[in-house]
């Protein structure tokens, strides 16, 4: 564990730029990932505790990935931080080594759909959701 309260695989990249894989969901998670969870919080929180979803820390906080695998490809759950220019390089090629065939990156930031555009990146869905309001739905 580090003076955050994170617990860090060891075996995470050691090299510029530094990329941890985080254990378990941690404070400075919370706060890392705050704008991007939305609705999901808690199945994010619940995946990264079960080891379903694994999180990622950028050179000490400076940006935080949770992924899962999904079809043979590498799913980009959420990402917040700055320097995903920098950092899109070595996710590819982590995603390449670790035999992954795509790599799939939810977004519904219009700046991050551009910055993802720029590395081949091209939208395959939209996903459209209401509430569910009984008193809103006439059944027909």
């Amino acid at each position: 564990m580090d003076v955050t309260g994170c617990h860090i695989d060891s075996r995470a990249s050691a090299h510029p730029p530094v990329i941890e894989k985080i254990l378990g969901w941690c404070q400075q998670a919370e706060q890392g990932l705050s704008q991007t969870y939305y609705r999901d919080h808690d199945s994010i929180v619940s995946g990264v505790q079960l080891g379903v979803l694994e999180l990622w820390r950028f050179d000490g906080g400076r940006a935080w990935m949770v992924t899962r695998e999904e079809s043979g490809d590498l799913v980009v759950c959420c990402f917040q931080g700055e320097g995903l220019r920098e950092y899109a390089p070595h996710i590819f090629a982590a995603a390449r080594r670790s035999g992954f065939r795509g790599i799939r990156f939810f977004t519904n930031r219009p700046g991050l759909a551009r910055i993802l555009s720029a590395y081949g990146f091209q939208p395959e869905q939209t996903v459209y959701r209401c509430e569910v309001n009984e008193n809103e739905w006439n059944e027909q």
